[in-house]
C-alpha cells in the first residue's frame, strides 16, 4: 500500500480515536470509582522496595498516550485498523473489569518530584488513582501498540521502537505506579487479546477427516489442560505460571476439536504470529523435544524421485530450491534468499482430507519444476510421507498409489499411515484419476 492509500484511512482512524479516547476514560474512571469504595488488596514482594524511583521515566510513561493515538494511523488496511482498534477497546474493557472484580492498591508512598517531571506526575494524579493495578492496563496497551509499530518499521527504526517500548514497560515500576505482579499479568492480558483478535486471516477450520481420532486427541490435550490448571490453583504463588502450559495445551485441544491448525496462527510463508509464538511456546518446546527423540535414528531425508525428497523438519534449510512445510506446530525454518518456501499447516497425528492432499500434491508438482524440493513435517513419517506418496502416484508414468506407498515405506521404513489416512489417500486417487482422464 502506498503512502497515499494509507492516508485514505486516516479519517477512519480519526473516528476510531474519537471513540477510543472517551471509552478509555469512562471505563478507567468507572473502575477507579468502584475500587475506591471496595476493600482493596495489596500484593507485592519485599524485594520490590529496592526498585529505584526514577522521576524522569514519567516521560516514557506518558508517551504511551501519544503512541496509542499514532498507532491507529499506521494501519494500512481496513481490517488491520478495525482489529487494532478492537484490541485497544478490549484491553480497556478486560483490564477494567479485573480492577472491579479484584481491586488492588499500590502500597508505597511515591517520593516528591519537582520541575517538569513533578508537573507530569501531578497531571497524572488528576485522573489516575492508585487502585487500578493488576493486570496493568499500561502494559497491555504497550504490547498492543508496539505490535503495530513493529509491523510497520524496519532496521534501526524497529530497534529504536523496541527499545522505547521496553522503557515504557519499565517505567510502570520506576515511576512507582505498579507492583511487579501487575506487569506479567498485564502482558498476559495483552497477549491473550492479540491472540484472539489476530490481524491476519488464517484458513478456516475444516471438518476432520477422522472425527473419532481427532476427538480422542482433543480429550487427551484437554485432560492435560485440566491437570496443569488444577496444579496452578493448588500451588498458587509461582505455581500460577502453570497456567501457561495449560493454555497452550488447551489451544491444541481446540485445534483437534475442530478449529484445526489455525490455532497455531501460521501463514503460508511459515511465519507464526508473535502472540501465538509466546503463548503456545510450552507445547512447541515439548514437540521439539519429541522431534529430536524420535528422529535421532532416522536419516534427515531420503530421495523418492527426481527433485522430490521426503524428510523431517530440516535443521539447515538453505540448501534446497523449494520447501513444502506441513507442520502446524513450528514456524518454518529460515531459508536462503533463493529458496522458495510454502507452508500448508496440518494437525499432527490425524489424516488429511483428499482436498488437502490434492492441494499439497499440486504445489509439489510446481515446486519440482524449479529444483530440489523437500516436503517435510515434524518427523517426516506421516503427514509429509502421505503427501510424498501421493506426489509419486501423480507424476507422469508414475506408480499407482499402492506401489507409491510401498516405495516410500521401502526408502523410509519408519513411515506410518493409519487406516483413515489410507482411506483418504484412496479417495484422493479416485478423484485425481477421474480429473486426469477428463
Amino acid at each position: 500500500m502506498t503512502a497515499g492509500q494509507r492516508k485514505n484511512l486516516w479519517p477512519r482512524a480519526g473516528l476510531w480515536l474519537l471513540f477510543l479516547g472517551p471509552f478509555f476514560f469512562l471505563t478507567y474512571g468507572w473502575a477507579a470509582a468502584a475500587a475506591k469504595q471496595a476493600q482493596t488488596a495489596e500484593i507485592f514482594f519485599e524485594w520490590e522496595r529496592g526498585i529505584p524511583f526514577w522521576s524522569w521515566t514519567i516521560v516514557p510513561y506518558w508517551s504511551l498516550d501519544l503512541l496509542y493515538a499514532l498507532s491507529l494511523f499506521l494501519c494500512t488496511s481496513r481490517k488491520e485498523l478495525r482489529t487494532h482498534a478492537l484490541r485497544l477497546a478490549a484491553a480497556s474493557a478486560v483490564c477494567c473489569l479485573c480492577f472491579v472484580l479484584y481491586p488492588m492498591t499500590f502500597s508505597f508512598v511515591r517520593p516528591e518530584s519537582g520541575g517538569i517531571f513533578g508537573s507530569l506526575f501531578s497531571a497524572l494524579e488528576t485522573f489516575d488513582a492508585p487502585y487500578n493495578q493488576a493486570p496493568s492496563l499500561h502494559i497491555a496497551l504497550a504490547w498492543i501498540v508496539w505490535l503495530r509499530f513493529r509491523a510497520h518499521s524496519r532496521g534501526w527504526t524497529a530497534r529504536l521502537c523496541a527499545g522505547w517500548f521496553l522503557l515504557v514497560g519499565l517505567s510502570v515500576l520506576t515511576t512507582w505506579q505498579h507492583h511487579f505482579i501487575d506487569v506479567p499479568s498485564g502482558l498476559c492480558a495483552g497477549l491473550l487479546i492479540t491472540y484472539f483478535l489476530p490481524v491476519k486471516t488464517y484458513p478456516r477450520a475444516q471438518k476432520p477427516f477422522d472425527p473419532a481420532k481427532s476427538f480422542k486427541l482433543a480429550l487427551l490435550y484437554a485432560a492435560g489442560t485440566a491437570l496443569f490448571a488444577a496444579a496452578a490453583f493448588w500451588l498458587q504463588g509461582w505455581g500460577w505460571i502453570l497456567c501457561w502450559p495449560a493454555f497452550a495445551l488447551g489451544a491444541v485441544a481446540a485445534g483437534y476439536a475442530g478449529l484445526g491448525p489455525r490455532v497455531f496462527q501460521k501463514d503460508a510463508k511459515g511465519r507464526v504470529s508473535l502472540s501465538s509464538f509466546i503463548l503456545l511456546a510450552p507445547y512447541r518446546w515439548a514437540a521439539a523435544l519429541s522431534r529430536r527423540y524420535f528422529t535421532r535414528k532416522t536419516p534427515p531425508f531420503v530421495q523418492l524421485a527426481k527433485n522430490l525428497y521426503l524428510g523431517s523438519f530440516p535443521d539447515d534449510a538453505k540448501n534446497w530450491d523449494c520447501l513444502l512445510d506441513l507442520t502446524g506446530e513450528f514456524p518454518s525454518p529460515k531459508t536462503g534468499g533463493h529458496t522458495l518456501l510454502r507452508a500448508l499447516p496440518r494437525m499432527d497425528l490425524t489424516a488429511q482430507s483428499p482436498r488437502q492432499i490434492n492441494r499439497a500434491v499440486r504445489l509439489l508438482g510446481l515446486m519440482r519444476r524449479r529444483g530440489k524440493t523437500l516436503v517435510f513435517c515434524a518427523l517426516g513419517l506421516s503427514r509429509s510421507a502421505a503427501v510424498a506418496a501421493a506426489a509419486l502416484a501423480a507424476q507422469q508414468d508414475g506408480p499407482d498409489l499402492k506401489d507409491a506407498l510401498e516405495t516410500v515405506r521401502r526408502l523410509r521404513p519408519q513411515s506410518v499411515w493409519d487406516e483413515a489416512q489410507i482411506r483418504s489417500l484412496s479417495a484422493w486417487e479416485k478423484i485425481y484419476r477421474i480429473n486426469k482422464n477428463h
